[in-house]
């Protein structure tokens, strides 16, 4: 875009300077040809040593072809600049819904790991009732064992009264 700018504004100096060169002083009735300036100038700003050059580093393309091109860049700039815009305001708002959406899950997997600990400590209860279940479990077996030697044996206690 700027390079296409800086030709076209490159090419109205060259004609300015050129009809500046053939124009006549109105005060003074002579001719401005000052054609050192005008070399310096393609010189150092067009990097031609001639308007001849120049010409055939533009090709064909007139003033006006120059300009709509230039319109057609910056249009185009315009364009892919908002689009850009655009998808870096897309992709800031992704961003931030992927950020909240990480630190909640952050927060779920706390909780989690929170519950998890107060199920382990659950478990651990639970096997310690278990363990004395257990024990109180064999504890009646053992005097249900005892309860039926002594029925047994009672009956034999009886008759020898």
């Amino acid at each position: 875009m700027l390079k296409n700018t800086l030709i076209v504004v490159l090419v109205i100096v060259i004609i300015y300077l050129y009809y500046q060169q053939k124009k006549t002083n109105f005060l003074t009735g002579t001719t401005t040809s000052d054609s050192s300036e005008l070399t310096s100038f393609l010189k150092e700003q067009l990097n031609s040593n001639n308007l001849a050059e120049l010409k055939s580093k533009l090709g064909e393309k007139t003033l006006d072809k120059l300009i709509e091109e230039n319109e057609d860049w910056e249009t185009e700039v315009d364009t892919l600049t908002r689009t850009k815009n655009s998808l870096e305001q897309d992709l800031t708002t992704q961003a931030n819904a992927f950020q909240v959406r990480l630190r909640e899950k952050d927060r779920e997997l706390k909780k989690l790991k929170e519950d998890l600990k107060v199920l382990e400590g659950v478990r651990g209860q639970l096997t310690s009732e278990k363990q004395q279940h257990k024990g109180s479990l064999e504890r009646i077996k053992l005097l249900t064992q005892q309860i039926t030697k002594l029925e047994k044996s009672k009956p034999n206690l009886e008759e020898n009264d």
